[in-house]
């Protein structure tokens, strides 16, 4: 077999990876899409009470009354008063908040059930729909997974697009005549490779170790100045501690010779 024939085996080979490659995100995706269907939560309903209810009781009950204002001291006779119908407007208001919500949902009562089972028909459509998605993908990917397996020119270790573009590279520039020529080339070209990749590491390694080599002799340097300046400095302090006693014991044989 010449370079030719395997030049289109490799060929043909890649374009089943990222055929199989792009079955298998197919399926990832309907996987998440089934989750999603599976989780969704029904708000229909809310959305239209939310945008009927409030409209419809307050046109029929009125607004809630408001509580008075002003200084709280139920002393006040007036204030006193005006709580009082506050909180009688109040039980009235509620009274006819509840029979009139009562009353909404009675009136509303066949289109909420309609607009639930349309909803919940619909969610169970996208359940079906996405279950449909990820069995097609599952078995298309179970396809070509076989049909990947039946490949007998490379083995599995090998069915990698980084070493089958490289196998084609060997034999497009003439460096490789056979399937086992090129297999080799490639273990030569990577463990070249991975030991000049050891080489910088090695040699970022000792980079950074002269660095910090170079720190802490910096560093011992500026300890040794440092001590050097406080024995000088202690040094100093003692010449002048000598010089203060010699003139204190001057001064007191000078006084003792007075006496």
């Amino acid at each position: 077999m010449d370079s030719t024939y395997y030049l289109q085996a490799l060929y043909d080979l890649r374009s089943r990876i990222l055929e199989y490659n792009s079955a298998v995100s197919d399926k990832d995706e309907a996987t998440e899409n089934l989750k999603k269907a599976q989780s969704q939560i029904p708000t229909a309903i809310k959305e239209f009470d939310s945008n009927n209810k409030d409209s419809y009781i307050s046109a029929r009950v009125g607004e809630k009354p408001t509580k008075p204002t002003g200084i709280i001291n139920l002393a006040i006779p007036l204030y006193r008063s005006k709580l009082k119908q506050y909180e009688k407007d109040l039980l009235e208001y509620n009274l006819r908040y509840k029979k009139c919500e009562a009353d909404y949902y009675q009136v509303y009562a066949e289109q909420r059930n309609q607009i639930e089972t349309d909803e919940r028909l619909e969610m169970e459509f996208k359940i079906n729909n996405a279950k449909k998605q990820l069995e097609e993908a599952c078995s298309k990917e179970k396809k070509l997974k076989q049909e990947l397996d039946s490949y007998s020119l490379l083995n599995d270790k090998h069915k990698k697009l980084s070493i089958i573009d490289s196998l084609i590279s060997y034999f497009q520039d003439k460096r490789a005549d056979t399937i086992k020529e090129a297999i080799n080339l490639y273990y030569e070209e990577e463990y070249r490779r991975r030991l000049e990749e050891l080489t910088r590491q090695q040699l970022k390694v000792v980079e950074e170790t002269k660095e910090m080599a170079q720190y802490a002799l910096n560093n011992a340097e500026q300890a040794i100045s440092k001590a050097e300046y406080a024995i000088n400095r202690a040094e100093d302090a003692y010449r002048k501690a000598e010089e203060a006693y010699r003139e204190a014991d001057d001064a007191y044989m000078r006084a003792s010779s007075y006496n």
